[in-house]
């Protein structure tokens, strides 16, 4: 069976290679046992580009307070990330703050460029073995998706997964995103609204 990957299982998959998780490393070993059924869409393509620039910006923003204490990290001076970043950036913080600067921001440089290297690398890798192509998602279905699954950004990428599926035969939508929880899904796949729509199956490795 195929597999429609959601953004945080490729990432995290790519993440294994330096952090010591349990749950990247599950990512890692579904991604390599299952890399010739693999599909992802347009939108999770470049979805995986925003979240390292996200990353990116996160860093920028805690290299600025290590190197000025009376600097603010607040959401005003943010492009792309939204309030709960800058939660988590101003916790990332607190964590960093007794690094040497130097050696820290090295250390973010080379894991930007190892996240950027390792998407381009599987991107190519798979270029091969199916077509990611750019779709339009249908904003009525996002909207009928958002009555269960509460995350808007979540809500586009299953949006893009259904937009796929309509032409194959029922695939897998693979995550680790606690938004999608068996129950749901299941509610959501049940829907008599959504009855036009062939919806994928659910695999959450949180789960499983």
């Amino acid at each position: 069976m195929e597999s429609f990957l959601d953004i945080n299982v490729i990432l995290s998959s790519i993440e294994s290679n330096y952090i010591q998780d349990t749950l990247k490393k599950k990512c890692a070993e579904y991604v390599k046992a299952n890399e010739e059924k693999i599909l992802i869409s347009f939108f999770v393509q470049e979805g995986m580009k925003r979240v390292i620039l996200k990353r990116k910006e996160m860093y920028n923003l805690i290299l600025n307070k290590i190197k000025d204490p009376s600097y603010e990290i607040v959401f005003e001076k943010a492009v792309l990330l939204n309030k709960k970043d800058i939660i988590f950036a101003n916790n990332l913080y607190l964590n960093l703050k007794k690094e040497e600067f130097s050696d820290l921001k090295q250390k973010l440089d080379n894991e930007i460029n190892f996240l950027n290297f390792s998407v381009s690398y599987f991107l190519e890798k798979l270029t091969n073995k199916f077509l990611i192509k750019e779709e339009k998602l249908d904003s009525s279905l996002i909207s009928l998706i958002y009555d269960f699954i509460i995350d808007y950004e979540d809500c586009k990428v299953l949006a893009s997964a259904i937009n796929l599926q309509k032409e194959r035969e029922i695939f897998l939508f693979v995550t680790i995103d606690k938004h999608f929880i068996p129950g749901s899904y299941d509610a959501l796949k049940e829907d008599i609204r959504l009855k036009e729509y062939k919806i994928p199956g659910l695999l959450n490795l949180l789960y499983n």
